[in-house]
């Protein structure tokens, strides 16, 4: 894995990290980095607050289907497992995880 997207002066300065609709438009693969990225910028025992399409959601299905095709400028959608998956490779523990 290629270093994190943040500059090093970062590495370990944040007690918090918040995204909310910002996974949403990164591939599998993009979030992979990012999240190890976001890893490293944390504070030991730092928190971090992540949103995600839900694919499983009520309503993920239907904005799902509504989409012709992925693009940056829609959603990517996952399911929790998947997302708990990213997070647990990436070094999170996994503390609330909403349906």
């Amino acid at each position: 894995l290629k270093p994190g997207p943040y500059p090093a002066q970062y590495q370990g300065t944040f007690d918090l990290v918040y995204s909310f609709d910002v996974f949403v438009h990164m591939d599998l693969h993009e979030m992979r980095h990012t999240l190890h990225g976001v890893r490293e910028v944390l504070k030991p025992g730092g928190l971090f607050f992540v949103s995600f399409a839900n694919l499983l959601a009520p309503d993920g299905w239907r904005r799902f289907a509504r989409q012709k095709h992925y693009s940056v400028g829609g959603f990517y959608f996952i399911s929790p497992d998947i997302a708990k998956c990213l997070l647990q490779h990436a070094g999170f523990s996994v503390f609330k995880c909403s349906k």
